[in-house]
């Protein structure tokens, strides 16, 4: 080997062995115009939350807010959250099987008892109803004070119509 290579091997392949980057970089929010307008053209460069800050600004139960829950499903389909939130969606259509599908994935959740409760609630089994609603409580779900009340209505609903029925 000559001195070329020699003076290379000593004094710069050394330095150039060892190569590091770093690449620093921020993500933009979307306001909530901008995450509309990519919402129907393209949704996938949308955030989790920007998808459900744009569905929260529609009314609960409108054609759009169904619509991006349906999106977040898509582009999120193994995600807890968009489970739940989108068997919610399907619990609120009369979709009780599909929204038992769903809710059977997720079913280990503390965040999943309310809908559970809910969809016992509509199946007309109460006493897992009232089950599944005590744990959601106890877990700090807020909706589960109100389901409760519901499950209680239904039931004296059910002594009434007893007494109609003999």
């Amino acid at each position: 080997m000559g001195y070329p290579w020699t003076a290379m091997s000593g004094g710069m392949f050394p330095q150039l062995r060892r190569v590091e980057y770093q690449i620093d970089f921020s993500v933009k929010d979307y306001s909530l115009e901008e995450s509309r307008s990519l919402a129907s053209r393209n949704p996938e460069m949308l955030s989790q939350r920007e998808l459900f800050l744009l569905a929260e600004s529609y009314e609960q139960g409108s054609p759009e807010w169904e619509n991006l829950f349906e999106t977040i499903i898509r582009q999120y389909p193994d995600d807890p959250v968009a489970i739940i939130n989108y068997a919610g969606v399907m619990l609120g259509r009369g979709e009780l099987a599909s929204a038992k599908r769903y809710l059977d994935r997720v079913a280990d959740r503390p965040e999943a008892a309310n809908n559970l409760g809910v969809y016992h609630l509509l199946t007309g089994d109460l006493d897992a109803a009232e089950n599944y609603l005590h744990r959601a409580d106890e877990s700090g779900i807020d909706e589960a004070a109100h389901n409760l009340s519901e499950l209680e209505t239904k039931r004296d609903d059910n002594i009434r119509m007893q007494r109609y029925n003999r």
